[in-house]
């Protein structure tokens, strides 16, 4: 595509305050007789005392209230309890932090696990299925499908099948491959991408900032709206609530559709503020597509001091897999506003542009079987030689410890990297209780220090390759709808870890015996925030 281009007052007639005068050494209020009909002069204790009868009452009446509404109210939140034992939850220690919650936080608890503790959308067919079964009818079919490599070990060819069985993608050839490891690269070519449009414009973020970087990269989508171009704007309710109305009425003027995105239709599933589109897509005419950890925001250029530098993966892909997130994105878009994109012009999947094998990946919490938690275990199981992981949030499951453990027992060097400050500190915390295990079993853990590693890869025997928007903690593997791409590539697989090793020399490694001797008061702060985990 070329080089990148660079927020009743009350009366104010208000009594003066009781003039006061000396009396045997006592104070009385002077104006007493007629402010209650005693005699001037009577003793300040029992004055008080009267005084004091009137805030009394008030003070039962609001007791009153109160506890009549703790009788009735926090009883009822009781009955959320059954409903916590029958949920799909991550692990058990889940419905026991949920039930803590309810009954040692009357009603506020209940409340909590009505807004956060809903990790599920409702079984039987959900608005996103009804949309793939609809959409699917009328879809081109995956062009140029192909299966992986000959000439590596059984196991890695089976992540494969199991990401088709999963999603119902399969492995597509002739891609053109791109990983962008700069966010300022990655905005000038999303920028130059989007420019380039001629008949269609397909944006989905999870954040988008009404910043100098999310206002420039509007205007390009209302310029092209205004060309004729087909631009549809879909962002998340909850990640991106601080997109301005004004932002949103420019876009829509111009003609730009575009949609906030819930995770169901029902009542139960838009008044949870748990489940989150965090997927990230740009596809231009349905042959050109862009993904990755990266949302839109100055941050992500390095312009938020409090953040500082900010080290991010995106990718961007040329071929038929393009129209394979044109798939995703196309179903995110009927559920949201019941809009069925299905023109073929849309879906340009005979354009071979590339060499690479490409499979397209997305998962929720509306799926059979937890997309993402199901690919890292296989792929981690399936390892031989190396694991190679970056992620910016590291809050595992139990089982994908497990994995990790099990691998580096085995001789496999298994690598990680993850964020060492400048993110959400419970999680920070929470992430580092499951460090010494794997330091134990032989593993490498590295704590990045430039500034806010956001990235989220996977690399397995230099061969199989992951780059997406999940990252690796329960939120991402269980919460999420989550999207990425993956295949079979020692060219982009040893780009990546190419890029691993240079994070590296930005990075702290973990010393075991110095990680050991932390102190009491660490560890204290860990295995609290730990105990979380299972609900961050």
């Amino acid at each position: 595509m070329g080089s990148p281009s660079s927020f009743a007052p009350e009366d104010t007639r208000h009594a003066q305050p009781p003039q006061r005068r000396a009396t045997s050494g006592k104070l009385c209020f002077a104006d007493q007789s007629r402010r209650d009909g005693s005699p001037p002069g009577e003793p300040q204790e029992k004055q008080v005392a009267m005084h004091a009868a009137f805030g009394f009452d008030d003070f039962l009446t609001i007791n009153t209230v109160y506890v009549v509404a703790m009788s009735i109210l926090y009883p009822l939140t009781w009955l959320l309890i059954p409903w916590v034992l029958l949920k799909r939850v991550v692990h058990p220690s889940a419905r026991i932090a949920w039930i803590f919650t309810i009954l040692f936080l009357p009603i506020v608890g209940g409340l909590l696990v009505l807004v956060l503790g809903v990790n599920r959308i409702k079984r039987g067919e959900t608005e996103r299925q009804r949309a793939a079964r609809e959409l699917n009818e009328h879809l081109p079919e995956p062009q140029s499908p192909v299966g992986p490599p000959e000439d590596i070990h059984r196991r890695l060819k089976d992540l494969a099948q199991l990401g088709e069985s999963l999603t119902g993608e399969p492995l597509v050839s002739n891609n053109r491959v791109t990983i962008l490891e700069k966010t300022s690269e990655a905005f000038g070519r999303l920028e130059q991408g989007m420019r380039g449009a001629k008949e269609s414009l397909h944006v989905c973020f999870y954040i988008w900032r009404s910043d100098r970087i999310g206002n420039r990269l509007r205007d390009v989508m209302i310029d092209k709206a205004r060309e004729g171009i087909e631009v549809r704007f879909l962002y998340d309710g909850i990640g991106s609530m601080s997109l301005s109305r004004n932002s949103l009425r420019q876009m829509r003027d111009a003609g730009v559709r575009v949609a906030p995105w819930a995770a169901g239709q029902s009542f139960r599933d838009r008044w949870s503020v748990n489940l989150r589109n965090h997927r990230k897509i740009v596809v231009v005419d349905g042959d050109y597509a862009f993904t990755g950890g990266m949302n839109v925001g100055d941050e992500y250029l390095g312009r938020d001091p409090s953040f500082g530098y900010w080290r991010d993966t995106f990718v961007e892909i040329e071929g038929p897999a393009a129209a394979r997130l044109q798939v995703v994105f196309t179903r995110d878009w009927y559920q949201a506003t019941g809009e069925a994109l299905t023109r073929p012009f849309l879906y340009r999947s005979d354009i071979a542009t590339g060499d690479t094998a490409v499979q397209t990946l997305s998962g929720g919490p509306d799926d059979d079987a937890p997309v993402f938690w199901t690919m890292f275990f296989a792929a981690i199981t399936a390892a031989v030689e190396r694991v190679t992981i970056s992620t910016g949030y590291f809050v595992p499951p139990e089982h994908l410890m497990m994995a990790l453990i099990a691998a580096a027992r085995r001789g496999v060097k298994v690598r990680l990297l993850t964020a060492g400050k400048n993110t959400y500190t419970h999680t920070l915390w929470a992430g580092r209780a499951y460090y010494a295990p794997l330091l134990r079993a032989g593993a490498e853990v590295y704590e990045y220090q430039r500034g806010l590693f956001h990235a989220k890869t996977m690399v397995i025997d230099g061969l199989w390759w992951c780059v997406g928007t999940p990252n690796l903690d329960m939120r991402s593997l269980m919460l999420n709808f989550e999207d990425a791409v993956a295949g079979f590539s020692s060219t982009v697989a040893e780009e990546l870890e190419s890029q691993f090793e240079a994070d590296v020399k930005d990075s702290r490694r973990i010393d075991l015996e110095e990680w050991e001797r932390r102190s009491v008061k660490h560890r204290l702060a860990e295995e609290t925030c730990r105990l979380l985990a299972p609900v961050l």
